[in-house]
């Protein structure tokens, strides 16, 4: 396994677009599912705390922004 998220979200782009078929929100719960435990409360948010459309990229960005903050 990866060790940053960063390199996660990076690697799964060539799996992601190897399965075209799927739409965003597929995408958005496959990357999810792969995030480490410790990612726990976060997931629940996304998935139960919103009442719009999850979109990929937003959910990337997060990821990729939580990581940042936690390395300063």
């Amino acid at each position: 396994m990866r060790s940053s998220l960063a390199g996660l979200v990076s690697g799964l782009r060539k799996p992601m677009a190897a399965l075209r078929k799927l739409d965003d929100e597929d995408k958005v719960l496959l990357l999810l599912s792969s995030l480490p435990r410790s990612f726990e409360h976060f997931k629940d948010v996304i998935l139960y705390g919103k009442k719009y459309t999850i979109i990929l990229e937003e959910i990337q960005l997060v990821i990729r922004t939580k990581e940042l903050s936690s390395k300063t």
